[in-house]
């Protein structure tokens, strides 16, 4: 776990919250040419840090920049790594999760935050570069010891050496109408007695 080193000890947890992608609701941008969203925590235990990879179709949205302005972290937070599409921002090497599409931060704080945690984690800005009527934004896989249990790319922290259990619920995004139907006549009428 990259923030074992950096985190201070607490107490065992028992609950489980969420990391969402935009609180697991729809992300609609028609016509935009950037998205701003959201990664969020739910009912989570106290924690001073997290390790998340978010992935998206780097055909359709592609990382520009991430924002811990508004964060659940609020006391100083440290960006421990930051990587986008497998290009190091900060920190000292990309993981080997790090590709094309993937947003990675890892960060964390002296402290803990409250009991529960619920708010922003932190913001992905993306630049829309495809059009789509619906492709998901989830996190990546291949990681281990994480929050969900399984190979998500969700770690939240809280010193002890074990992550403090969470699921994990992605987004759909679109920025074009599935359909729209246009009517070729505003009227149509026919006499009585004959078919249509």
């Amino acid at each position: 776990m990259l923030l074992g080193a950096f985190l201070v000890p607490s107490l065992a947890h028992a609950a489980t919250g969420i990391v969402s992608v935009n609180g697991g609701n729809n992300i609609n941008a028609p016509g935009a040419s950037t998205v701003t969203v959201p990664i969020n925590v739910a009912n989570s235990n106290p924690f001073n840090g997290f390790d998340i990879q978010v992935f998206a179709d780097p055909s359709i949205l592609r990382g520009s920049s991430v924002s811990l302005s508004g964060s659940v972290l609020s006391n100083s937070p440290t960006i421990v790594l930051e990587c986008i599409d497998g290009v190091l921002i900060a920190g000292t090497v990309c993981s080997a999760n790090d590709v094309a599409g993937v947003v990675h931060l890892a960060a964390v704080q002296n402290s803990l935050t409250s009991n529960p945690t619920t708010g922003l984690l932190f913001s992905i800005n993306y630049n829309i570069v495809g059009s789509t009527t619906g492709t998901p934004i989830g996190y990546q896989t291949g990681c281990t010891n994480t929050s969900t249990g399984n190979s998500d790319c969700v770690t939240i922290a809280n010193g002890s050496g074990v992550a403090v259990p969470e699921t994990d619920q992605g987004a759909t995004f679109a920025n074009l109408i599935d359909f729209t139907m246009t009517p070729a006549r505003a009227a149509l009428s026919t006499p009585s007695g004959i078919p249509m």
